[in-house]
């Protein structure tokens, strides 16, 4: 009996240190508590990746340990936990970085005057350019309906990219929100950097500078169809997006399709018809390199409204008087018919040097056609 207690007292002290606990968690977006996928986790010296849904399961013995969360466009999360039960249970919510987006404030909604190709006011390319900053947010969402200029620049010294790629026109400067109109799931995430403030995709500059994250890794996933019915420059529009994040097998998928239509906005002789299309897959390879292709395009054709003279209003008694339409054999027909159609190409790589560095390369080619219709008064007077 007295062996017995020796050889238990001996082994007992063993049993305990061997003991484990598994700790089960969810990581999740702070604002939209979505599960975030594909997230590595740290608890000392053991990794893991989280789920389609962000959980993560780990062994451990029982101790004090640190769990800490990294990810991109996120702040680096980081607690102490300690395993002293079969099983323990955390979650972790990652905040945005600042500049990054803002739950569904990041979202781009334009009117579609503000997509024109030719817009220039401060108001419309700001609206990406937002972040945490209490004034640049009233200035981009608030005073932007009204064309007010932060510190008087003009739109073009502000630069907008899309994974990377520069989306100012070349000849202009400016940047078209057409030019991905009616893709709002796909292009809702975005990292912005105020002023001359640098960030991990260009220098900064002037005017701010904002990186639109749509990469079929970075898209949320999702399967959903919805309509939305307007009264302004279109009546309907129907929408399907469709995203994998990223799957086990080191695939992922983003698709998205969406028309606008209308057969005469709430101007007079502004009918309007336009497509979209958005497709990106990204292949992680290994731990080290991933590469991804995103195609998209949003062409348009819509009847435009001109500016006219308070007699011509007075007369017509109708403040929405368009001159640009009229009856050509008993149908509408609109002078001045803008149309666009601009595709776009754009492959990503990513190559992880270790846990601090990245190096991200970008390679992109664009090619389309704007432009508008109008009658030809052949020297006469525009009557």
């Amino acid at each position: 009996m007295r062996i017995l207690s020796y050889l238990l007292f001996l082994l007992l002290p063993t049993y305990l240190l061997a003991q484990e606990g598994t700790l089960k968690g969810t990581v999740k977006d702070a604002v939209t508590l979505q599960g975030l996928s594909d997230i590595t986790v740290k608890v000392n010296n053991q990794v893991v990746k989280t789920n389609e849904a962000g959980a993560f399961e780990v062994v451990l013995p029982y101790g004090n340990y640190t769990l800490s969360v990294e990810a991109d466009l996120f702040d680096i999360y980081s607690e102490p936990v300690s395993i002293d039960t079969n099983v323990v249970f955390a979650e972790v919510r990652l905040t945005r970085k600042i500049g990054g987006d803002n739950g569904g404030i990041g979202e781009i909604q334009l009117n579609d005057n503000e997509l024109d190709q030719g817009s220039t006011g401060q108001g419309v390319n700001s609206l990406l350019h937002s972040g945490t900053d209490v004034f640049s947010n009233l200035a981009s969402f608030s005073w932007g309906a009204m064309r007010f200029r932060t510190r008087g620049y003009e739109s073009y010294t502000g630069s907008t990219y899309l994974n990377g790629f520069p989306m100012n026109d070349l000849e202009t400067g400016f940047q078209s929100y057409s030019d991905y109109g009616g893709l709002n799931r796909m292009v809702r995430y975005r990292e912005s950097y105020n002023g001359i403030d640098p960030g991990p995709f260009s220098f900064g500059g002037v005017g701010g500078t904002s990186n639109i994250q749509a990469t079929a890794s970075q898209i949320r996933k999702q399967n959903q169809v919805s309509y939305a019915y307007a009264n302004r420059s279109y009546n309907n529009r129907i929408m399907y997006a469709y995203a994998t994040g990223m799957q086990k097998n080191g695939w992922a998928f983003a698709f998205s399709a969406s028309k606008r239509w209308a057969l005469e906005g709430t101007v007079p002789g502004t009918w309007y018809d336009a497509y979209s299309w958005f497709g990106s897959a990204e292949r992680k390879i290994n731990e080290k390199h991933m590469i991804g292709l995103t195609v998209f395009a949003s062409p348009y054709r819509r009847g435009m409204q001109a500016a006219s003279t308070q007699e011509a209003y007075d007369l017509a008694d109708d403040n929405y008087y368009n001159p640009n339409w009229g009856y050509q054999n008993g149908e509408v027909r609109n002078a001045r018919v803008r149309n666009f159609y601009q595709p776009y190409a754009i492959i990503n790589h990513t190559f992880k040097l270790n846990e601090k560095t990245k190096i991200f390369s970008t390679a992109g080619f664009t090619k389309g056609r704007f432009g508008t219709t109008r009658l030809n008064w052949y020297a006469a007077p525009d009557p």
